[in-house]
């Protein structure tokens, strides 16, 4: 099963919204709850996207200690 498809579609149609949107496509990806693998990396790397992660996880999906 070819994993890199899906991965890089879902990508691009996501730049494509923020283009319409902003009219810039994005230089940073954010993988959903922080989770990624090397796969999403690959990806992201050819894609000119550098991932990025919020630096207080807790703080930002409001979990309280």
């Amino acid at each position: 099963m070819n994993r890199y498809k899906p991965v890089h579609d879902e990508m691009w149609r996501v730049e494509q919204a923020l283009e319409r949107i902003v009219g810039k496509a994005p230089a940073f990806m954010r993988p959903p709850y922080g989770n990624y693998n090397d796969l999403v990396r690959q990806v992201s790397q050819q894609r000119g996207q550098a991932c990025t992660f919020p630096i207080f996880p807790l703080l930002y999906w409001g979990v309280s200690g």
